[in-house]
């Protein structure tokens, strides 16, 4: 069924009001679930489905992520994995080691749980259900990834500083790329893990490293621009194709209005003279 704002709102309240088989409330669970999808509504995050039109639109955005968020949680692993074999040895294990497994084993479990749903599309309360996962879940690797990053730029000299750099923001720009057509959590991660690196560079006083964070800020404004862009194209030409099989659809109904009212009695709706001519 198609389910619009309001009535999702409906049916976390009322489940706030449940109790499981323990006695223990689920009010708090209920109430940030409703907190969450308001707060994701408010900055258009994610589409209402109040019309098949929007309905269209949000189960193409949905088609879109599923295609290509494993490749985002696939280049997750790769940075995360080169980024701590290329820091071995010079960052405490914590930062070299249980970091990067604790990303790449959170990007693995995404990625499996996104390949077991290419051969389906579920209801629209389901996919805003998997949409507001994705957001907070890109969130925290984003996140973790630039907190990583920041980490190891501490225990590093300049070549690694750079590196370090390079490697965090290849890895955000991929992830923007992957995340197009859901804008909000691309536009996330794009700032929330592209600017912070470049902010430390700048505070580094190194007129080489300001000149890196320079071109990181600039690239990162652009991407953005580029990602807006993008998602609107996308959008327009979801709903254009939208209107066009409505179209295709009212033609087929007319054309078999027209053949009924030349072939039948509009009165009996039996076989008319013409039709048993013909």
């Amino acid at each position: 069924p198609i389910l619009n704002r309001q009535d999702l709102i409906a049916t976390v309240s009322k489940a706030a009001s449940a109790t499981l088989p323990g006695g223990v409330c689920v009010k708090s669970l209920a109430a940030i679930a409703k907190v969450a999808e308001l707060k994701l509504n408010r900055f258009n995050c994610i589409r209402d489905a109040d019309s098949e039109a929007a309905r269209s639109v949000l189960v193409g955005q949905y088609r879109s992520l599923r295609d290509k968020l494993p490749m985002m949680y696939l280049i997750m692993v790769g940075n995360s994995a080169a980024l701590s074999l290329a820091t071995y040895g010079s960052a405490p294990f914590v930062l070299g080691v249980g970091v990067p497994a604790a990303l790449c084993l959170l990007s693995i479990i995404r990625a499996l749980l996104w390949l077991r749903r290419r051969d389906n599309v579920p209801t629209v309360l389901t996919i805003r259900r998997h949409l507001v996962t994705t957001y907070f879940v890109s969130m925290l690797l984003a996140v973790g990834f630039v907190g990583w990053g920041l980490a190891l730029f501490e225990n590093a000299n300049l070549v690694q500083r750079t590196c370090i750099g390079l490697f965090v923001f290849i890895a955000v720009i991929s992830c923007a790329f992957c995340l197009q057509s859901f804008p909000a959590v691309a536009r996330v991660i794009l700032f929330v893990g592209a600017l912070p690196l470049p902010i430390r560079m700048f505070m580094a006083g190194d007129w080489f490293l300001v000149g890196t964070g320079m071109n990181m800020v600039f690239v990162t404004l652009l991407i953005d621009r580029i990602v807006r862009a993008n998602h609107a194209r996308f959008t327009e030409a979801l709903e254009s194709r939208y209107e066009m099989l409505l179209e295709r659809e009212r033609a087929r109904g007319a054309e078999r209005q027209a053949h009924d009212l030349a072939y039948r009695d509009p009165l009996t709706s039996l076989p008319n003279r013409r039709a048993l001519t013909e």
